[in-house]
């Protein structure tokens, strides 16, 4: 609990890319994205976000890098298997 209480006093001091990167990945963490399912478009993302479409794109490759979606040129990105 602490942590998370923690980690709310940080987003506001977080960069916008890691905003993002941080809720997908939370998403990700507690199930409510599962291995397989799909990311919406990086144009529905920022505005969902209401961040630039450069933005998302540097949090999606933060998540990928780490191995936790698989992005696809051209379509959604997907949720690979749960690595946290």
């Amino acid at each position: 609990v602490y942590i998370k209480y923690f980690m709310k006093g940080l987003y506001k001091w977080m960069k916008k890319y890691e905003k993002v990167y941080h809720d997908i990945k939370e998403q990700i963490k507690n199930g409510t994205l599962k291995s397989g399912d799909f990311l919406k478009k990086e144009d529905d993302l920022a505005i969902d976000y209401n961040f630039s479409k450069l933005t998302v794109r540097k949090a999606l490759s933060m998540l990928e890098r780490e191995g936790l979606i698989q992005k696809v040129k051209g379509k959604k990105s997907i949720v690979l298997e749960k690595k946290i």
